[in-house]
């Protein structure tokens, strides 16, 4: 699997390559729900895309995705923390 392992927080398709032997079959796999796959089945050398979902928590995500002996991690962002309370609201003086 070729090395991409930063996800941004708003998800989106991650194109990855697969570098096996002609004729060796290959099949995509994860634990993470927040991953899809398109094209994540082969034979031989090939292209697969990771389809990530928007990270809306506040937390990082990693995910491990593998393929027989080979696997790589893919890190997505935290989304930002929303502030609570209390507020400021600029006013102009009396």
């Amino acid at each position: 699997l070729t090395p991409t392992n930063a996800v941004p927080v708003s998800g989106g398709n991650v194109p990855m390559a697969v570098n096996t032997g002609a004729g060796c079959p290959w099949n995509i796999q994860t634990g993470a729900s927040w991953i899809t796959f398109a094209n994540g089945s082969g034979m031989g050398p090939g292209t697969f895309t990771a389809i990530v979902a928007p990270n809306n928590t506040n937390a990082t995500r990693l995910a491990i995705l593998t393929t027989g002996p080979a696997s790589i991690t893919l890190q997505q962002a935290a989304a930002q923390t929303q502030l609570s309370g209390l507020r400021f609201i600029p006013i102009t003086p009396c």
